[in-house]
């Protein structure tokens, strides 16, 4: 969660989660998994609080059955760099699975009424999810993902988030509905056909974990016998191999009774050596990486752990940004950096995303994550002390222009940054050119020549020879985006120091998500969509000093085309 709260209301807030807690294993525990919630509760009144962290110890430390339709709060996970951390010995239950890449979904399946929540709280509208049936599910609270039922990580978790693009497509607080004007234009919409979603867009569900459960051996009679035989699996620390258990019964369930959902493959392994051969599979296979559950009746083994894999790109350093400018360049005073691509065409480097640089910073998961980073800062203030701190950081929008100039510039012969720098507020070149071309009789004859006229008609009259020219379909289309680049462009702040690359410095990163989209960033920047590599997710990992180049385009494009959903082109 990115919400900021200051010191004072985290502790009024914290003093009223756990006014009830004692100083037990299990009590610290919980405490810390629910820490994570403070941002959310912001808005709560102070009841509100009290009663849902009584629930939840209720149900995690006295036993009590959960209820169906009453949000549970998720366990976090640990995030590790390898299997090198993890013990793995007789006496600890060990299971691996491969890492689904969706939305979280905790499902409450009662026989009067279903629900689903994400990990913050928020309900999904079902509706919306034609292809799945929970009727035949059995009485339940499980933990699953949403997911695309046929395209596997990146390129199925984008057209996951095409299913939900918006927040005007989730309930507002209070509510477990959208919209029903919103509902209809969506089940209407390009993504689905006679009430159902495209095969592209079709979704599953794939469980991974079980919160309470019907007894299976009720699952094939009434929901009334089997909401009565409720069992539940939430108790600290998690019995995953009871988990485990329940949930290849469920698998074989649902193949039998050939539901829309499955269970997440995973394996019991007994030694690291097995473990380490799995999630090296899982990241040859392309996915998103690895989770691994553990029981041994101890702490220790009470949260899933989770390997998570990552693009390598090497990227020159452009800038980096620090805590105070007027201070000195020290490791401590190093912020964040600037990190581009040479793009081959322009033959200049261009910026493809920010990374951070403070060792305290939320990014950091892992303490391997954390002493690497140490160790960069380190090498990173030495190596600055050797370049040259100037040097010029190229745009999305400088790189627009200049592509207007190459492409269009035989056509169009005009200084385009001034000309749509000049553009009125509240005017537009689209709107502009249909006004020119409704009235080009009146233009020629000196309409918005006078210092009176209009600001739409002086800005017409001014540049109605390049009007003239702009005649041909790609020229306007292409020249209608300017003030959606020029806006995207503005979000990219320039760092306090610029690094000249005339003797590249380069960087190995680690990225999770490679696509296009219209950012701030001009690194692969496509005349024919108006859009650019869109780094999700990106670490900074070393210094690279025996190479001098960074990774070529055509790779990182073929990996952002794959991730890309509905790209669009003129």
């Amino acid at each position: 969660m990115s919400i900021f709260l200051s010191e004072e209301i985290s502790e009024t807030i914290g003093e009223i989660m756990f006014q009830d807690f004692g100083n037990t294993e299990a009590e610290e525990f919980l405490k810390k998994e629910l820490e994570r919630y403070k941002p959310q509760f912001r808005s709560w009144k102070d009841e509100e609080i009290q009663d849902f962290i009584n629930y939840q110890r209720q149900i995690w430390l006295e036993n009590l059955t959960p209820e169906i339709g009453k949000i549970i709060s998720c366990l976090n996970p640990t995030f590790v760099d390898s299997v090198e951390s993890i013990v793995v010995e007789k006496g600890i239950y060990t299971c691996v699975s491969e890492k689904e890449n969706g939305y979280r979904f905790q499902l409450h399946n009662h026989p009067e009424h279903v629900s689903a929540f994400t990990r913050q709280f928020t309900p999904y509208d079902l509706r919306m999810f034609p292809e799945l049936d929970f009727s035949q599910l059995p009485v339940m609270i499980g933990d699953a993902e949403l997911i695309n039922k046929k395209y596997k990580h990146l390129a199925g978790f984008n057209r996951v988030n095409s299913r939900i693009p918006n927040t005007k497509y989730w309930p507002i607080k209070g509510t477990t509905t959208i919209d029903e004007e919103i509902l209809n234009e969506y089940l209407n919409g390009e993504l689905l056909r006679n009430g159902q979603p495209l095969k592209e867009f079709e979704m599953t569900l794939a469980f991974h974990g079980i919160f309470a459960i019907a007894n299976p051996d009720t699952w094939e009679k009434s929901k009334k016998e089997q909401l009565e035989s409720l069992e539940s699996l939430c108790a600290l620390p998690m019995n995953y191999e009871r988990v485990d258990e329940i949930l290849d019964q469920l698998q074989n369930f649902l193949k039998q009774k050939k539901i829309n959902a499955k269970v997440v493959k995973k394996k019991v392994v007994k030694t690291k050596k097995q473990l380490e051969t799995y999630v090296k599979k899982n990241e040859k296979k392309g996915l998103e990486g690895s989770v691994i559950v553990q029981y041994s009746g101890r702490f220790d083994c009470a949260k899933s752990i989770k390997i998570k894999n990552y693009e390598t790109v090497d990227a020159v350093l452009l800038g980096v940004y620090l805590h105070k400018k007027e201070d000195n360049l020290t490791q401590e005073n190093l912020k964040g950096a600037l990190l581009g691509l040479y793009d081959e065409t322009l033959q200049k480097y261009l910026p493809v995303c920010k990374v951070n640089l403070d060792s305290d910073g939320v990014q950091i998961k892992t303490i391997g994550q954390r002493e690497r980073l140490n160790a960069l800062r380190e090498g990173l203030v030495e190596v600055l002390k050797t370049k040259k701190l100037s040097g010029e950081i190229k745009t999305f929008h400088d790189v627009f222009v200049e592509y207007a100039k190459t492409k269009l510039g035989e056509i169009i012969k005009c200084d385009f940054t001034v000309m749509f720098e000049e553009i009125p507020r509240g005017q537009n070149f689209l709107t502009l050119l249909e006004t020119y071309n409704v009235n080009k009789q009146g233009y020629d004859k000196g309409l918005g020549s006078k210092k009176s006229a209009k600001k739409s008609d002086r800005w017409i009259y001014e540049h109605k020879n390049v009007l003239e020219q702009v005649t041909n379909k790609e020229v306007i289309n292409y020249l209608s985006q300017y003030s959606e680049v020029k806006k995207a462009s503005n979000k990219l702040v320039k760092p306090q120091l610029t690094v000249s690359t005339e003797d590249p410095g380069i960087l190995e990163a680690q990225v999770f998500d490679i696509k296009y989209n219209c950012t701030g960033f001009a690194a692969g920047f496509n005349p024919e969509t108006i859009q650019s590599f869109h780094f999700n997710n990106c670490f900074a990992e070393r210094i690279r000093n025996d190479k001098s180049t960074t990774t070529d385009y055509q790779t990182i494009d073929a990996i952002a085309q794959s991730n890309t959903v509905n790209q669009k082109s003129f």
